[in-house]
């Protein structure tokens, strides 16, 4: 009688940290990140406000941006443009978990230096998001394309992890993000950038519909960030609010709390509040099934005294 109760009592135990080790193996392969993207966006609701953001900080006001303990100076570069394609499972469960995966291509100068599959997965801190990033070698012309060289590239660190949230095989296409970039890169007195400042006027795509919005971006050294101890991000994120604060009494910016993934969705009117029940629920539900079809089982077979 006793063996059985036990056991029946270790089954449980066992399954119960299973359940646990699945619902938090997406966490399991962040303790290893070398890049924390934290930044903040805010948008430019007039041009002329762009325009002069943009005089402002070629003219490199740097005695605006000085702190007690440091000084900033201000290194301009030339543009840059951005075509991303996001993609995006049947149900949306990357827009659900406020994740984005993209597919870059970086142009300088109009030459064409860099493609990249990028994945952003948001951090326990609901603020900032360990990024990872898959080199593209050979053009990727349509979402074929792009799940092909996913699944050729199994064993990378970006897949292995996207498919932690997504079953890649179900990827869709779902808009074209079209930046033109100036960035303007803080610097300290040993030339090392500290944070990243950048305008963007950025085009969201789909189909026949376009929306033309303008962005600021305040962000801080991915490196840096990521290496750094807690006292020394929150230096970091305390001194970059500093220069947001000042720049925010100069110029007519607007807060937003979204990433550029979640406002193509609003811009574009996309409907996501479909759910198909595929893989992807599936496997969240399943070992909930089993857990409570053992308790069931366990409790009618309970022997009868």
């Amino acid at each position: 009688m006793y063996y059985k109760k036990y056991l029946r009592l270790d089954i449980m135990l066992i399954f119960f940290k299973l359940i646990f080790l699945f619902q938090h193996s997406t966490s399991l392969a962040q303790n290893k990140i070398d890049r924390i993207d934290l930044d903040y966006r805010y948008i430019i609701s007039e041009l002329s406000e762009f325009s002069k953001l943009s005089s402002f900080l070629i003219n490199n006001h740097s005695q605006n941006l000085n702190f007690k303990t440091k000084k900033l100076t201000i290194d301009n570069k030339p543009y840059e443009f951005f075509i991303d394609m996001y993609y995006d499972s049947n149900n949306f469960s990357l827009y659900q978990s406020k994740s984005s995966l993209r597919y870059r291509s970086r142009f300088k100068n109009t030459n064409q230096s860099i493609r990249n599959i990028h994945y952003k997965l948001l951090n326990l801190d609901n603020l900032s998001y360990n990024e990872f990033k898959l080199k593209v070698k050979e053009y990727i012309k349509d979402e074929a394309d792009f799940i092909d060289y996913l699944l050729d590239a199994k064993n990378s660190e970006t897949t292995l992890n996207i498919q932690k949230k997504v079953n890649i095989r179900n990827l869709k296409y779902q808009f074209t993000v079209v930046q033109n970039r100036d960035r303007y890169y803080l610097k300290d007195q040993n030339g090392i950038t500290v944070y990243t400042i950048s305008l963007d006027r950025t085009l969201f795509k789909k189909n026949n519909i376009n929306k033309m919005l303008n962005f600021v971006e305040f962000e801080i050294n991915e490196l840096i960030y990521a290496s750094g101890t807690d006292k020394e991000r929150s230096e970091l994120k305390s001194n970059l609010k500093n220069i947001i604060v000042k720049i925010q009494k100069k110029f007519d910016i607007i807060k937003v709390n979204k990433s550029k993934y979640e406002m193509g969705f609003d811009n574009l009117e996309i409907k996501k509040n479909q759910v198909n029940f595929n893989i992807d629920n599936i496997l969240i539900l399943f070992p909930l099934f089993i857990l409570l079809s053992l308790i069931i089982l366990i409790y009618i077979r309970k022997p009868k005294f």
